[in-house]
């Protein structure tokens, strides 16, 4: 499996997201707004949570935002790359939205794109996060979307390329163990389970799934800011090494 290019190509064509929207064929807009929406989704709804907007009335005006502003208005085609990072962009929108909502004092009718469960999970991890400001809260919210979405491309990377025993050696290993009160498993007893011949087998595998998973962060970001610059100063304060650290 050849992953040189993994980040390159987005290093180089900056808002990329933004830019399929506006230019891609309709397979490209909708990987573009479903990348989009699992990035931006998360923070946007923390962000109205911790506005003080009950959980069912945060989950209609986060659909609302994306139904109305994103897509409705084209809240990209106003998008400009010299503004800066995507993320303070749409931090402003969803402000200005938010405002304009407590003013009217109404909310937009219609059935919820998000399961029971996702609710759920995002009001554990809200609760998690530090702080009472709704910005401060969007930002953390934010950087933990992106290390999820460069998690879910690597997975799906892997079980494509037929590398399946890579991705349940780093999930064994260090993944299952970082989100919940899971015990690591050794090098040694997870060679004997992928019939590995040594434990450094799998030590290697591991530490090449954590840096693909490095550069698929920088593919994620990268698709959000404006120069290589700002990528490496997001990904310093995503912290990459303390996933699966250890």
């Amino acid at each position: 499996m050849n992953h040189a290019d993994t980040s390159a190509a987005f290093l180089t064509t900056q808002w990329s997201l933004v830019g399929a929207l506006r230019d891609g064929d309709p397979a490209d807009r909708n990987r573009a707004m479903g990348a989009l929406y699992r990035c931006y989704w998360p923070p946007v709804y923390a962000f109205l949570r911790r506005s003080g907007f009950s959980q069912d009335h945060a989950e209609e005006l986060t659909e609302d935002f994306f139904a109305t502003v994103v897509v409705h208005r084209a809240l990209f085609a106003r998008a400009d790359p010299a503004l800066g990072k995507l993320r303070t962009f749409i931090r402003r929108a969803v402000t200005r939205y938010a405002v304009d909502r407590n003013r009217r004092r109404e909310a937009r009718g219609g059935k919820s794109n998000v399961s029971l469960e996702s609710i759920e999970r995002e009001e554990a991890l809200i609760a998690q996060l530090p702080g009472t400001d709704p910005a401060d809260v969007f930002d953390r919210r934010w950087q933990h979307a992106v290390l999820e979405e460069a998690v879910r491309r690597t997975r799906q990377q892997y079980l494509d390329s037929g590398m399946a025993d890579h991705w349940a050696a780093f999930e064994a290993r260090h993944l299952r163990p970082a989100i919940g009160p899971i015990s690591q498993v050794s090098h040694a007893a997870l060679a004997i389970t992928l019939g590995r011949k040594c434990a450094a087998d799998v030590g290697s595998m591991v530490q090449q799934v954590r840096r693909h998973i490095d550069a698929r962060l920088r593919e994620v970001v990268a698709e959000t800011v404006t120069d290589a610059d700002q990528v490496e100063e997001e990904v310093k304060r995503l912290k990459i090494g303390d996933v699966g650290s250890g």
